[in-house]
């Protein structure tokens, strides 16, 4: 730049002096032009200098190139576009051609057309190789690439500046976008195992929750499974309740017949025993025996109802029967019994010794054949 600079001021001396003669006829307006260039009034500058190059008399390389200059620092890019190729049309051959195009390429980036930025910058180095502009043209060229996140090409230029123009002004830039680079593909890399992660753990979170879902479900339809089969246990429970409560009510009414039995039996081996102990006293002469008179008392051993008997009336109709048949399966009968009641009067109406002891015995005999089958009433 201070070589553009130089020769810029050198060309201001070598046309001042007919400037000055002709600024006087035209309100000095390209001294004006260049007097608020100098001074950085880049608004000032516009005004006059466009004043200035619409005239012919001022249709050099030089006023246009300060105009040119003038709408890049004032940021007027559309105007540094069209006036740069009024410029490489009218003056094509000039020592300013090369700046005009570098121009043109950094009004491209400062707009955003950073392909088109691109494109320019890759001819005008490829042009000049050896122009002192190439370093700021790779590095704008670096800056459009990035800009489009082509990072791998735009990091190899970065690079070249730092390696081939180590004394050039976009050297530190360069450095500094190389670090942000290497920062960026560290983010770029924790990003990716951020993601990779969030990814992992979402999926990890997903069967997580199937897992859960699926565990829930099982284990209500595993409590619903137990709730049915201890319901049909309950139900096996309240029947063997019901059942064992008839069991128990049937085994007391048993207990209960079965202690009325024994003691119809007892009662029957008592008078047995009396029997016996009667017969004998009868025999040893100690006790005369029953039927000697008219007074003589009917056998005690066969009341007209006894105990037994009443028992017997007492169990239930299986029992009876049983009773009944037993009785009759050995030629004996309650009726057969009674039967013997007008005998029994006959014998004491014409009393004999012989005669009782037979009843006695016989009595006797009836009495143990009944306890007998009592006892097997019991076992049964």
């Amino acid at each position: 730049m201070k070589k553009i600079l130089s020769v810029f001021i050198v060309s201001c001396f070598l046309f001042i002096l007919p400037v000055s003669v002709f600024a006087q006829s035209q309100d000095n307006l390209l001294v004006q032009g260049l007097e608020a260039y100098r001074v950085g009034d880049w608004t000032s500058a516009l005004f006059f200098l466009r004043k200035a190059t619409s005239m012919p008399e001022n249709l050099n390389p030089e006023t246009w190139y300060v105009l040119i200059m003038s709408e890049m620092f004032a940021e007027d890019y559309d105007s540094v576009l069209s006036d740069g190729e009024i410029f490489i049309s009218n003056f094509s051959a000039n020592y300013y051609i090369p700046q005009i195009q570098y121009q043109i390429a950094r009004a491209n980036f400062l707009k955003g057309n950073y392909t088109e930025a691109v494109r320019l910058f890759t001819n005008f180095c490829n042009s000049y190789p050896d122009h002192e502009l190439v370093p700021s043209s790779l590095f704008w060229m670096a800056e459009s690439l990035y800009q489009t996140f082509n990072f791998d090409q735009a990091e190899s230029l970065f690079q070249r500046i730092v390696l081939e123009y180590p004394e050039s002004s976009k050297v530190v830039e360069s450095a500094f976008r190389l670090e942000l680079l290497n920062q960026r593909e560290r983010e770029e890399k924790l990003l990716y195992l951020l993601r990779v992660t969030g990814e992992e753990y979402l999926a990890t979170k997903e069967d997580y929750e199937r897992q859960l879902k699926q565990l829930q479900t099982e284990e209500v339809l595993s409590l619903r499974a137990e709730v049915k089969q201890l319901s049909v246990q309950i139900e096996e429970m309240q029947a063997e309740i019901v059942e064992t409560r008839q069991l128990k009510a049937d085994k007391e009414y048993l207990l209960d017949l079965n202690g009325q039995m024994k003691n119809a039996v007892n009662e029957a081996l008592a008078a047995v025993e009396k029997a016996e102990e009667r017969q004998a006293a009868v025999a040893s002469g100690a006790l005369l025996p029953y039927g000697y008179s008219s007074a003589t008392p009917k056998n005690p051993f066969f009341p007209e109802t006894s105990t037994t008997t009443q028992i017997v009336q007492g169990l239930t109709p299986a029992f009876q029967s049983s009773l009944s048949s037993a009785v009759s399966g050995n030629g004996e009968s309650t009726a057969s019994v009674e039967e013997e009641t007008p005998l029994r009067e006959e014998i004491a109406a014409e009393p004999s010794h012989e005669i009782v002891d037979e009843e006695i015995l016989l009595n006797i005999k009836i009495l143990q054949e009944k306890a007998r089958q009592l006892r097997l009433l019991m076992e049964q």
